[in-house]
């Protein structure tokens, strides 16, 4: 008894890392509750795309790994698997919701370590998480099924524990950071360019430090390891698509589908850097947005920018990969300082990430007589405008699918969506899905029986004979070109069905 005693009574709990993960967790669940009880968890439109992906792979009539299709990075869809089975937890979302929580409060803790670690000073990592875990933002975001919060918790770890391999000189960590590397890798496709800046640490690093046989061995064992989460997506879409580009080029990747001829980013690098510069501040805040630039001014003199900085400063590689995608024509970012609206302004939200790292070890530098007052502020500060954007919900993510379900387009989709939950009495329906996801998602029909140009070997067949695959509904868009069911459909087999419904964008047969 004695022995076991003092065996317990040398496990070192960190209470400190113990209370974050506590109020990360508060947080959390507060805030989803909150969203979801105002029906603003779904918003966004991409969220119920990712929820039918995930429920494809074991519902549907071509059910299987290959419905995690090739545009989409497949993680965040897989992670869903253990939950969309459930009819209850798929249409309201949580089966997806649950882990962009769980990956929020992952990703502050981490937060808190690597300021932490980085210091030594828990008043500074305290307030570098909270700077993370009080963004109304993030809060939003969290609620959500969407992809952001757990790239987010993949990024705060491949960093982590790139730092402390570089403060501990032990490997566990830099194969922890490749396997963290992996997972972000295959979440979203942001984390690809932080990755290649994270190897140019580790090279630099291993050069410096080991035998040049050493450094080899080193460097190669990590990329190999890293980048096995890029490399396997791009056999992946070779086995299934014939095109190990399909997430570039394919037919539902290319970037013409959302960028706009017109884009003044396109060829503009001031425009571009305008657009970004308005996301992240919009995101962020003013206040906090200088606190980043301050904080990582700040360490870079008074640390000499030492090697155990680098994976964070490595973060900042984001502004001018945007500005890149922007000036490109490659994604689409609108801001109402720039274009009059919103759309994908949540991209500036990735910067929250060096803001509350090098916020946080701003607040730790700061001498001690001034850690109370500066902290204090800070924490206020946050507290009134988390405050004031979530139980208002200002905040610009909310802000901004809050715009698209007010649109035609969205209300057209809804009012089928009406009919069909009230009509539906069972059958396989035909419809494309890219452009018209909500529809059947709204009217509580799984993809159970849905026949869409994802059903491997079926799709072309039903489209030239709808009776052969007992198709009993058929949904297009009205006199659009781009829908492949009003392009392509027979028009002799569609003489064997009745119009029963139809306004300005859609119409639906039934046989």
């Amino acid at each position: 008894m004695k022995k076991r005693t003092q065996k317990i009574s040398r496990i070192k709990i960190d209470w400190m890392t113990a209370s974050v993960i506590i109020a990360a967790s508060m947080l959390s669940i507060a805030a989803f509750l909150w969203y979801f009880r105002h029906g603003l968890t779904l918003n966004y439109f991409d969220t119920i795309s990712h929820l039918e992906i995930a429920r494809r792979v074991i519902d549907g009539p071509t059910k299987g790994l290959a419905q995690l299709g090739a545009v989409w990075l497949p993680f965040p869809h897989l992670l869903m698997l253990p939950l969309i089975w459930s009819n209850v937890l798929y249409f309201n979302g949580i089966a997806a919701s649950f882990f962009s929580m769980l990956a929020y409060i992952i990703a502050g803790t981490l937060i808190y370590k690597i300021v932490f670690q980085l210091s030594g000073n828990k008043t500074g990592a305290v307030a570098g998480a909270l700077i993370f875990l009080l963004n109304p933002n993030i809060l939003y975001m969290q609620s959500t099924p969407m992809t952001e919060l757990l790239l987010f918790a993949c990024m705060t770890g491949m960093v982590y524990e790139t730092q402390r391999w570089i403060q501990t000189d032990r490997y566990q960590h830099l194969i922890y950071a490749a396997i963290a590397s992996v997972l972000a890798t295959l979440s979203r496709y942001e984390s690809w360019v932080l990755l290649l800046a994270l190897s140019v640490v580790v090279i630099c690093r291993v050069f410096m430090h080991y035998s040049f046989k050493k450094a080899e061995g080193t460097a190669l064992a990590f990329f190999y390891l890293a980048f096995l989460g890029i490399g396997s997506w791009m056999i992946w879409c070779g086995m299934i698509f014939g095109n190990i580009l399909e997430w570039q080029n394919g037919d539902y990747a290319k970037s013409t589908l959302w960028v706009s001829a017109n884009d003044p980013d396109i060829g503009n690098w001031l425009i571009s850097a305008k657009t970004y510069y308005y996301a992240v501040v919009n995101n962020l805040s003013l206040a906090i947005v200088l606190v980043m630039f301050l904080g990582a001014l700040v360490m870079i003199i008074a640390r000499k920018c030492t090697p155990s900085l680098w994976p964070a400063l490595c973060l900042f590689v984001m502004i001018p990969f945007f500005i890149y995608a922007l000036e490109s024509g490659q994604r689409p970012l609108y801001v109402e300082q720039i274009n009059g609206s919103l759309y994908n302004v949540r991209f500036g939200l990735l910067m929250i990430i060096p803001a509350a790292v090098f916020g946080g070890l701003l607040v730790s530098w700061i001498p001690h007589k001034w850690w109370y007052i500066s902290t204090s502020a800070i924490l206020a500060g946050l507290i009134l405008l988390s405050f004031i954007q979530t139980f208002t919900l200002s905040a610009i993510t909310v802000q901004e699918p809050s715009s698209w379900q007010e649109s035609y387009l969205n209300k057209s989709q809804l009012q089928v969506a009406e009919y069909m939950k009230h009509h539906y009495h069972g059958g396989f329906i035909l419809s494309q899905s890219f452009g018209n996801e909500q529809i059947l998602f709204k009217a509580l029909i799984p993809p159970t029986h849905n026949i869409y140009e994802g059903s491997y070997k079926i799709w072309q067949s039903a489209l030239k004979n709808p009776m052969k695959h007992h198709v009993e509904w058929i949904l297009m868009r009205r006199n659009d070109r781009t829908d492949q069911v009003y392009r392509s459909i027979n028009r002799n087999a569609l003489s064997k069905y009745r119009s029963v419904y139809q306004n300005s964008v859609y119409e639906l047969f039934e046989r």
